[in-house]
């Protein structure tokens, strides 16, 4: 999946920006909302 800005979401990428500005669990959170929009 593309994100804006040409991004590729992935497992990885999720948890760098995790580290760095939330919580493992909020990411999931943010990642299945994500996926849920795209369909």
């Amino acid at each position: 999946m593309l994100l804006p800005g040409g991004h590729v979401s992935t497992s990885r990428s999720c948890l760098s920006h995790c580290n760095l500005l939330a919580s493992r669990l909020d990411c999931d959170v943010t990642q299945t909302a994500r996926e849920a929009i795209d369909g």
